[in-house]
């Protein structure tokens, strides 16, 4: 919620404290680093902490970003704001490497691939809800700030909750990352392929609303309507996933969801751009079943897979914005989205090559 509320609330933080775009965009590069930070050091902190106790410093960490944000406004501070961002940013870097290896060790392989999906249908959920909930906020008479307090106040009391977990994986997780830390290369192989995928998902949910309403002219409001379709397909896909049996194998699925989405990419650009906005649905199951995939190849070392492949999505994500938004100003943002072809063609097949040396 932190994280769509930022982007829903970037108009507000610019009229606000009457700053140009660049500067607004600190809020986003402030996040992505310090995120970078909490990947780069996981494989110390998460077994020092445990799973759950690392899901819990991560609300922490986001509920006081909330509620530091909501004071810069109060103070009229943008310093302050960034202080935010940065804490938030870190809190998810920490939740997105703890909730994936919670979910793959306290669950069931049978039904693993329902609670991944799950989880990130959720997290879809979320990316339709934040820019309603900041409408609601605003027209219940209240301003962008009181939405951060807001969303701090449920983060407050989810964080509360969570002290009251049990961490019954902290000491085995511990035995395990000293014990074996798994092979450089088939971590980096994992890692290119995740992080491939998920700068080609990002490229597509940030860039789609610019595309149609830059190069193709569309009215902004009907520009946001199809992103709106764009969270819906993705959301919809994870929760089918998370509510009906595939008889498929994992690796078959993330293989026809990769090659779909290049099709579909191809009709969205030269047939309809409806297409762009079907890309949710059909990428929408290959990031939960890569973390099944992960837990089911390499079990004993999934957690530092999951922790190094997020520090490589961190590395890539950290200069995507800059290489896209230079291609977008040197060419045109057409240009730019086509570079969503080489993210997934080398996803493809770095993922082909790790299911080839897995089977070895």
């Amino acid at each position: 919620m932190f994280d769509n509320g930022r982007s829903a609330s970037y108009a507000y933080f610019i009229e606000f404290f009457d700053i140009k775009t660049s500067k607004a965009s600190l809020i986003f590069s402030f996040g992505t680093v310090m995120g970078l930070l909490a990947n780069l050091t996981a494989k110390y902190w998460l077994p020092f902490f445990g799973i759950v106790r690392s899901a819990s410093v991560a609300l922490g960490f986001i509920t006081f970003g909330c509620l530091t944000v909501y004071l810069s406004a109060v103070f009229r501070s943008f310093e302050i704001t960034l202080v935010g961002a940065g804490f938030g940013g870190l809190g998810m870097g920490f939740l997105s490497v703890a909730m994936n290896i919670l979910v793959t060790e306290g669950s069931e392989s049978r039904l693993r691939k329902k609670y991944l999906s799950g989880l990130h249908g959720v997290y879809g959920l979320s990316s339709l809800t934040a820019p309603l909930l900041l409408n609601m906020v605003i027209g219940l008479g209240y301003s962008w700030k009181e939405f951060f307090l807001f969303i701090s106040l449920i983060g407050l009391c989810v964080f509360l909750y969570s002290l009251r977990v049990e961490d019954n994986h902290k000491e085995s997780l511990r035995e395990r990352t000293a014990a074996d830390q798994g092979a450089f290369k088939d971590k980096l192989l994992v890692g290119l392929f995740l992080a491939f995928y998920v700068s080609g998902e990002i490229l597509i949910s940030s860039r789609l609303s610019f595309y149609l309403i830059d190069y193709l002219s569309y009215d902004p409001k009907l520009a946001n309507q199809f992103l709106s379709v764009f969270f819906l397909c993705l959301m919809s896909g994870r929760l089918m996933f998370a509510f009906f049996n595939f008889r498929f194998s994992t690796e078959r699925v993330i293989f026809t969801c990769l090659c779909s989405s290049l099709v579909t990419c191809v009709l969205g650009f030269w047939i309809h751009p409806i297409f762009l906005c079907l890309l949710g649905l059909t990428m929408a199951p290959v990031f939960p079943l890569s973390i099944d995939w992960i837990k089911e190849v390499y079990n004993e070392t999934s957690h530092i897979f999951i922790a190094f492949s997020m520090t490589c999505v961190g590395l890539l994500l950290s200069v995507l914005h800059l290489g896209i938004g230079m291609i977008s100003t040197n060419f045109s943002i057409r240009v730019a989205l086509y570079s969503y072809f080489a993210f997934f063609a080398l996803a493809l097949l770095f993922f082909s090559i790790a299911t080839k040396k897995s089977r070895h």
